[in-house]
């Protein structure tokens, strides 16, 4: 998972992710985007701050699968999300 330690700006983008993932309707949220504007770093925050209680990390850019996917969602959601794939 990337680094937030010096985390700036973006805080248009922040609560309006955080506004959606707040709504009861709301299972996923995907963010898109060409490489290098910190989409990942983003979701990095998201994750950070939210205080669901279950809540994975799942590294895709090197294609990975939706088997691979959907096996650390269920890891990561079973173990209260201390599981995910992927080192950064």
């Amino acid at each position: 998972m990337p680094s937030i330690k010096y985390w700036q700006g973006r805080k248009n983008e922040l609560a309006k992710i955080q506004e959606w993932l707040s709504q009861p309707s709301t299972v996923l949220v995907g963010i898109t985007g060409l490489g290098g504007f910190g989409k990942s770093t983003l979701a990095a925050k998201l994750l950070d701050e939210s205080t669901a209680s279950r809540k994975f990390w799942v590294d895709v850019r090197t294609g990975t699968d939706f088997f691979v996917v959907g096996a650390a969602g269920v890891g990561g959601l079973g173990d209260g999300g201390r599981a995910g794939t992927g080192d950064s």
